[in-house]
């Protein structure tokens, strides 16, 4: 099939320009004017870039906390402009504003909280209250921390009972200060197998919300992870994939016929 942007042209129909627009206008309204200038679908969106149509809906009511992440929203904003013929630049420079825009909303609230707290009198007496219990507090701990550093090291051993053989009680020592993230380094991994029959997205973190993958792949493709245990898994188009953890196979039926992005966690997160 021909290029959207070729249509367009076939149609004596010129791109909205962008540039006029940019100020007043946000990402997704730019796109949505281009879509009704071409007089295209959302549905036909959608199966051109291989994505739910309720992603297309949310893109173009500004909708973009609906979707995973400000990286996957990139590459679908940059994806959509091309189809319907307009500048990504001016898309993407106006996702941008939207973006920063969320960044000063939060900051000017508290602001506003704080400039409202610091005017009233009964605030301002809770703040004094709540400076002194933190000094008490921190002093209190910092005691018990010189406390603990003054302990003999052999209070930092527990002894435990093993069990009793042939009528002799076999004691053995355990090390307290052997650390949580000690612990965690002996944890099991586990093992994630997704495999492509059509083209998806895929977006997997592990439980230091770290990046094992974000990408695009095709039918026939395959992306093999192992993480400590857990995995987040982010899949723009579920029909099109299958999940394995640890060898057994996960169920996404219901997700697939949601036509949405599904979101899925496996395992367990460690402490």
């Amino acid at each position: 099939m021909d290029n959207l942007a070729e249509k367009i042209v076939e149609q004596d129909l010129s791109p909205v320009d962008l540039k006029l627009v940019a100020e007043q206008l946000g990402a997704g309204e730019l796109l949505r004017k281009a879509r009704d200038k071409a007089g295209l679908t959302q549905t036909y969106i959608a199966r051109r870039l291989n994505m739910a149509e309720s992603a297309i809906a949310h893109i173009e009511a500004e909708n973009f906390s609906a979707l995973p992440s400000a990286t996957f929203v990139k590459g679908y904003l940059k994806n959509y402009a091309q189809c319907v013929g307009v500048k990504s630049e001016e898309v993407l420079a106006a996702y941008q504003r939207y973006l920063d825009a969320q960044q000063e909303t939060p900051k000017l609230r508290k602001r506003e909280r704080i400039k409202a707290a610091t005017s009233d009198p009964v605030m301002r007496l809770l703040g004094i209250l709540s400076v002194l219990l933190f000094v008490l507090t921190s002093v209190y701990f910092w005691n018990e921390q010189q406390a603990e550093e003054l302990m003999p090291a052999t209070e930092q051993v527990a002894v435990v009972e093993a069990g009793t053989v042939s009528g002799k009680t076999h004691i053995e020592a355990v090390d307290l200060s052997v650390s949580s993230e000690s612990a965690k380094a002996t944890a099991p991994e586990a093992t994630l197998l997704v495999q492509f029959i059509d083209s998806s997205w895929l977006e997997v973190r592990d439980a230091d919300d770290k990046i094992l993958f974000n990408g695009v792949k095709l039918a026939g493709e395959e992306v093999n992870l192992t993480s400590q245990s857990f995995f987040d898994v982010a899949i723009g188009n579920a029909a099109a994939v299958k999940l394995s953890y640890n060898s057994a196979p996960v169920d996404l039926s219901s997700a697939a016929r949601s036509g949405d992005i599904t979101n899925i966690e496996l395992g367990l997160r460690q402490p």
